[in-house]
């Protein structure tokens, strides 16, 4: 029997893996999440859907955080299908 977390669809176990990666960094940085969005890049609202699982990550979004220094291609949960 699969564990709810096994059950639960990759997308959104990704979803939640970078939120996670992208709170613990903003948090480490001791910075908003207004700033966090202007470092990344992106407006207030796509980051903060991003850090509360609310969507997906674009392989652009993705280049975006690795610069913020969160690497979202190692997570534990594989951030793309393909992979």
């Amino acid at each position: 029997m699969k564990s709810n977390r096994e059950s639960e669809p990759l997308q959104e176990r990704s979803r939640g893996a970078v939120g996670t990666a992208l709170w613990t960094r903003r948090i480490e940085l001791g910075i908003t999440q207004e700033r966090a969005a202007e470092e990344v890049g992106l407006s207030v609202r796509q980051y903060r859907n991003l850090e509360t699982g609310r969507c997906d990550t674009s392989r652009k979004t993705a280049k975006k955080l690795l610069h913020f220094g969160v690497d979202v291609m190692h997570l534990e949960e594989p951030l793309f299908e393909d992979e």
